[in-house]
């Protein structure tokens, strides 16, 4: 389950400058934003996404994990600096799937940390499946679906004195990744958001509240 809560003002600034991360999880360079951001004042981090037709070794292994059968329309890969999904979209146009994967340490070797499953229902998902299986080196770290306002190109997670970017693509939902406000106890996580059209304009912005399933 989840709640949505629109913020009508914006977070206050942090009192002294904020480096960001300058790489992703896979160790590749992070880029800024290259336009200007409504209402985004911190260091932004522009994630990588990848759609895919083909299934790959990932996406194999990510089918792996769900014993999958439904023919796959297309798969959505992001990187961001705290983790890596991929969300595979069923041809039924009904179904969603999503692998997650942190560069913790593991006891197994299993590919991915965590998993989720999705249903849409008129194209909008029930639930934005929370997974907190998987953790960075020192704190917990929370997965979950958003989507976006028809409108918005960009959506913006912020982290603790940045935020993250991430690309609308195709009109699936997006899988974000945030070390902020998850609370494993609670089963719970808050992920402060906005949406920005091409140019950068305010499409909205809210909380997030999600919950673990069950």
């Amino acid at each position: 389950m989840f709640v949505a809560v629109l913020l009508l003002a914006a977070s206050g600034c942090a009192s002294e400058p904020v480096v960001a991360p300058d790489t992703l999880v896979d160790g590749t360079p992070a880029a800024a934003a290259t336009v200007a951001l409504e209402g985004v004042e911190s260091p932004t981090i522009l994630t990588r996404v990848v759609v895919e037709d083909r299934i790959g070794p990932r996406q194999r292994s990510c089918l792996d994990e769900w014993a999958h059968e439904e023919p796959v329309r297309r798969s959505v890969v992001r990187m961001s600096v705290y983790g890596e999904s991929v969300t595979l979209l069923g041809r039924s146009g009904r179904t969603l799937f999503a692998c997650d994967n942190a560069p913790e340490r593991r006891m197994d070797d299993r590919r991915w940390c965590g998993a989720a499953y999705g249903v849409l229902r008129h194209g909008r998902l029930v639930d934005p499946r929370l997974d907190l299986l998987c953790s960075t080196a020192d704190r917990p770290l929370a997965f979950a679906w958003i989507t976006p306002a028809p409108r918005a190109r960009l959506v913006v997670v912020r982290q603790d004195g940045w935020a993250e970017l991430y690309p609308a693509v195709g009109g699936a939902p997006i899988r974000v990744a945030s070390t902020k406000a998850v609370d494993p106890v609670a089963g719970s996580a808050s992920f402060e958001v906005s949406e920005h059209a091409a140019g950068g304009a305010l499409v909205r912005r809210y909380v997030l509240e999600a919950r673990v399933a069950g």
